[in-house]
């Protein structure tokens, strides 16, 4: 039995563990979604590999220019010029502008392009779609593409930078804190052993979640929100039907 004290702390564990998960969830689903809306958008040609260097902001607000960037390298002994064509949104799906750079290398030199991204060019008014493509120069500058989705928030006066740094951070700290705070009340777990478990395991899997969101992983990274998704409905199974209430 513990006491009213510990109880109040118990509950404030909980409701930042609960507020972690939600913020890491949401953070994922944004990424995650837009990783796999963007594969459809002007796909082209098959490629040698993946641009891994395209960055491209999460979140973009309605009265802010987000900037979308890729570096390119010569590694060569000889100067080299890459074509670079980068495709955006235009409104819709089907309609995009493409802007194409002619890049100069010299040999060993790496370089970066950026392109400015608005509001107006979200499909449907919610993402914002890019591809970065260049072709094949040589054999040790293989094609690559790379593809992003940018999502557009109404919050004016507020940087999308700040609203997905915000959902980081709740959802990198927010499960570990709330999970210390509440161990620290229920330790060793001889009544909540189950309950634990469950919250251990959500724990590790939204912090494994947010590291596939910033790979690109995006099947395993769907998986794993399907597996996290009936954790949460284990976890207040639990709640509902138990003896005992959350805390």
């Amino acid at each position: 039995m513990i006491t009213q004290k510990k109880k109040r702390i118990s509950q404030l564990g909980m409701v930042i563990f609960v507020l972690g998960i939600a913020a890491a969830l949401i953070y994922q689903s944004i990424s995650t979604w837009g990783i796999v809306e963007s594969s459809l958008f002007d796909p082209g040609m098959p490629v040698d590999e993946r641009l891994n260097s395209l960055r491209c902001p999460l979140i973009i607000t309605t009265d802010e220019i987000g900037i979308v960037s890729a570096s390119f390298t010569n590694p060569t002994d000889r100067e080299r010029i890459r074509i670079v064509r980068a495709s955006i949104s235009e409104g819709l799906l089907l309609l995009r502008r493409e802007l194409t750079t002619n890049l100069p290398l010299e040999p060993g030199q790496t370089r970066i392009l950026e392109w400015e991204v608005t509001a107006d060019d979200a499909v449907w008014g919610r993402y914002v779609f890019v591809r970065v493509f260049t072709p094949r120069s040589t054999s040790l500058m293989p094609s690559q593409t790379g593809a992003c989705g940018i999502l557009v928030v109404n919050w004016p006066g507020i940087s999308g930078t700040f609203i997905a740094t915000t959902l980081l951070i709740l959802g990198l700290l927010g499960p570990i804190l709330g999970l210390g705070i509440w161990s620290g009340v229920h330790w060793p777990f001889i009544e909540e052993g189950g309950r634990a478990t469950v919250m251990i395991i959500l724990a590790v899997l939204v912090l494994v979640g947010i590291y596939l969101s910033f790979i690109g992983h995006w099947i395993p990274h769907l998986v794993l929100l399907i597996i996290v998704f009936f954790l949460l409905i284990s976890l207040a199974t639990k709640a509902i039907t138990g003896n005992d209430d959350i805390v």
